[in-house]
């Protein structure tokens, strides 16, 4: 309990903030493993098929001499199918989605501000190239073509930075992040109503898969190690032998992660007791 002692050295400003963004980090991974367990559910229905058809049987069956003859009847049957209804696009959870990549680059773009020069300067680039991949010249916001509305929209939010940057560098992280929050309000605003495609927001969700996809592989760099981690841990309760009980428990995890990603893949099908890739990366 002593590694948990630093929080209550942390100012009492930041506190309220870490359970705002941990709220959010855990309902991300409710919902990720809530529409994993739901699968193609979200999307597809079941439905019943009803149809009723006139089936002729036979009711009764004597025999004459040497000849059989059968009494025909008809029947009322009902019939019942199963079918697959038409996709239907899961708009919470594209809208979900959105909101959290949203949410979690304005969280990223505060924490740029309070960065040295340099880092400052390098992150900004990041974000500028963040901006660009959500592709929002395709919206055709007031029906403007080109790369027009991505550069007015990018500048509002590099001008406030830089404000933050080296006019009020004295500005509280809450007041910096809202202000980011409620300028990216306004840009979506914008985009929802004064965007020229059908269902722009929508469509922003469709354009901003890569970069968040990107970020996402960041992410799962970043936490890959603590599974190794947690090994390093274990083993080195109790006995001498831990580099020894360590290696051979890495090489076990490692085999199988080198396994699921070659399942993955398709290049091998072998019958396997695979590794829950979404199950891992929620313990890491």
């Amino acid at each position: 309990m002593q590694s948990l002692f630093f929080w209550k050295e942390w100012p009492q400003n930041y506190k309220p903030l870490w359970f705002a963004l941990s709220g959010l980090f855990i309902f991300s991974l409710l919902f990720l493993l809530f529409t994993w367990f739901q699968g193609a559910h979200g999307i597809i229905q079941w439905e019943k098929i009803q149809e009723q058809k006139i089936v002729e049987t036979t009711v009764h069956q004597f025999r004459m001499g040497n000849f059989q003859l059968n009494i025909p009847g008809e029947s009322y049957v009902i019939f019942e199918y199963l079918q697959g209804s038409d996709i239907q696009h899961n708009t919470l959870a594209s809208y979900t989605f959105l909101a959290v990549l949203i949410i979690s680059s304005m969280v990223l773009l505060t924490i740029i501000t309070t960065l040295k020069k340099f880092w400052y300067f390098l992150g900004m680039g990041v974000f500028i190239l963040f901006v660009f991949a959500l592709r929002l010249e395709v919206l055709l916001v007031f029906t403007v073509r080109g790369f027009t509305i991505p550069v007015i929209f990018l500048s509002l939010f590099i001008v406030l930075s830089f404000c933050y940057k080296s006019f009020r560098p004295a500005a509280s992280f809450q007041a910096r992040l809202l202000s980011f929050l409620a300028l990216a309000l306004v840009c979506g605003v914008i985009i929802n109503y004064f965007s020229t495609v059908p269902f722009p927001l929508l469509h922003l969700v469709a354009t901003a898969y890569l970069p968040a996809l990107i970020l996402s592989i960041l992410f799962m760099i970043m936490v890959a190690h603590e599974i190794l981690v947690s090994f390093v841990y274990i083993a080195s309760q109790g006995t001498s032998k831990s580099l020894q009980h360590f290696s051979i428990i890495s090489l076990i995890y490692m085999v199988n992660i080198f396994i699921t990603c070659l399942h993955e893949l398709g290049v091998v099908q072998w019958q396997f007791l695979y590794i829950n890739l979404y199950l891992l990366l929620c313990t890491s």
